[in-house]
């Protein structure tokens, strides 16, 4: 995991476009680790390049909705009380929120075992 969160960190101003494409990658990864049991782990992690600002938010999108596409309930409290604060930013999920409230955002909220109404937004990007 060590090498991931490197490979993400990492900057090449002159690949950015080949950049982003290689950090969804790297996501990836990081979401077959997190299917392999490294739940906590992995996202941690990415809670805290929200908040340091180390990774754009379409990357922290892209694994928002992949997370979302591939978990279900009983969520634990240990893992909502560090998902839902990716959930709360509105700079993540404001595209991924539907008027219907039928989408995976909505959905994992309403199984939330507990729920914050507050929401967050973030000052980078």
């Amino acid at each position: 995991m060590s090498l991931l969160q490197r490979l993400l960190e990492a900057s090449y101003p002159s690949l950015e476009v080949q950049m982003q494409e290689l950090k969804r990658t790297f996501l990836d990864h990081m979401i077959h680790l997190l299917s392999c049991d490294h739940v906590i782990p992995v996202v941690s992690y990415i809670h805290k390049c929200m908040i340091s600002g180390t990774l754009d938010h379409s990357l922290i999108r892209y694994f928002v909705s992949e997370v979302l596409s591939i978990i279900g309930p009983p969520y634990s409290t240990e893992f909502t009380s560090v998902f839902l604060p990716l959930l709360q930013n509105d700079e993540i999920v404001s595209s991924l929120v539907s008027q219907t409230k039928d989408d995976p955002v909505s959905l994992f909220l309403a199984e939330c075992p507990h729920k914050s109404k507050k929401k967050k937004k973030s000052k980078n990007n």
